[in-house]
C-alpha cells in the first residue's frame, strides 16, 4: 500500500479449505510429478467478473444489496503489476511471477 495500491481481503474463504482452483491448477501444473513444491507461494488474484457478469453474487434472483463492486481497468491491472514487479525487483529474493487466465494453463 505504500506503493498506492490498494489491496483487498476477506474475512473468510467462500471455497473449500485451501487454495482455490484458479491457483492450485497452476501448482499442480508447476508441481507435475506431485513432490511439493519448496518455494513459498503468493496468490494475487483480481476480481476479473466484476459488477456487470456476475450482478447478484452467481444468482439470477434480485436482491436487495449492494451489487459486486466492479472489476479493475485495465490500467489499473497494470499499475498493480508494475508496483508489484517494481517491490519484487528490489527485494533480495529471486522470484517467478505467473500470470494465468482463468480456464488456460500458464504455458
Amino acid at each position: 500500500m505504500d506503493n498506492g495500491i490498494d489491496m483487498a481481503y476477506s474475512y473468510k474463504p467462500l471455497h473449500q479449505p485451501g487454495l482455490g482452483h484458479a491457483i492450485l491448477n497452476t501448482l499442480l501444473y508447476l508441481d507435475y510429478d506431485r513432490t511439493g513444491l519448496k518455494y513459498p507461494v503468493i496468490p494475487m488474484l483480481v476480481n476479473c467478473y466484476g459488477s456487470k457478469v456476475i450482478q447478484n453474487r452467481g444468482g439470477s434472483i434480485e436482491y436487495e444489496k449492494e451489487s459486486d463492486p466492479p472489476g479493475p481497468s485495465p490500467r489499473r491491472c497494470m499499475e498493480v503489476g508494475a508496483a508489484t514487479a517494481r517491490v519484487l525487483r528490489e527485494s533480495p529474493w529471486k522470484v517467478a511471477l505467473i500470470a494465468r487466465l482463468v480456464g488456460h494453463m500458464p504455458f
